[in-house]
Formats: C-alpha cells, structure tokens, sequence
C-alpha cells in the first residue's frame, strides 16, 4: 500500500471518531487542489501571504475569492489567517468567509492569560482568539 492510500486511511479513522480535519496554509507548500477531494477536510485555512494586503492587491482579493468558492463547493468551511486591518475583515465578509484569526481580534496570548479570558466569558464558546465573521459586529473581540 502506497503511503498516500496509508495516510487517507488514517484520516478516515479520526472523522469516524469525530475529528474535525482542516487543512492549514492552503494555496502554499504540499496542499495540492489534486488532494483536496480525496482528504476527509472540514475547514481549509487560507495562508496568511494571500490575506495580507487583500483590500489593496486585485490579485490576492482574487486567489481568496477562488479559495472560499473552491471550498464552499467542497461543503467546506473557511478561516483567513492573519487578519490584521479592519479593512482585511470587510473584504473576507464581501466574500463570504466564515471564519478570520489574527491581529485584528487579538495578539496570541500566554496560557494564564487564555484561562482568564475563557473563565471570564470573553470568548464565547471558540476556545481559541478567532471569532466567526459573519456573527461578528466587527468589533474587535477580547480574546
């Protein structure tokens, strides 16, 4: 058995115990679009090198347009990494992403600081500084 049929059906065994898969830094490195209907994916990450400057770049603006179509086509959900400007997150919105990380909601934070947030009620139910977008008033969230 090849190595990529071995991988697969690893992949298979987490969903069936209901893990949720997402595939990091799509659009950069090893994440083939060749791969993509065959990995059992939840959420494709967009690379944080195609966010930035979306608002001023036709170019990145397009390659993230065709991302989340691309996903939403594959029933997949999506999150921009590296969101830093609120200009960024109006672009994500116009395009229908889900989900943004970065800057804009919050710098990372140490373990003390996270427990407090999560204790205090910052964060919602997201464990993690990421907020969805379209729940969002685009206000920066806390956490």
């Amino acid at each position: 058995m090849g190595e990529g049929k071995r991988s697969d059906g690893v992949l298979q065994q987490l969903k069936a115990l209901g893990v949720r898969l997402s595939i990091d830094d799509f659009g950069t490195g090893y994440s083939s679009l060749s791969r993509l209907r065959h990995f059992p994916t939840d959420t494709l990450k967009i690379d944080r090198a195609f966010i930035s400057r979306i608002d001023t770049d036709a170019d990145n603006r397009a390659i993230v347009r065709t991302i989340v179509a691309l996903a939403h086509n594959f029933g997949l959900k999506v999150v921009a990494e590296g969101v830093e400007t609120p200009e960024e997150v109006d672009e994500l919105l116009a395009i229908d992403c889900e989900y943004a990380q970065g800057y804009f909601f919050s710098r990372p934070v140490d373990e003390d600081t996270a427990m407090h947030l999560l204790s205090a009620g910052h964060c919602g139910k997201e464990p993690f500084p990421r907020m969805a977008l379209k729940e969002s008033s685009l206000v920066r969230s806390p956490c």
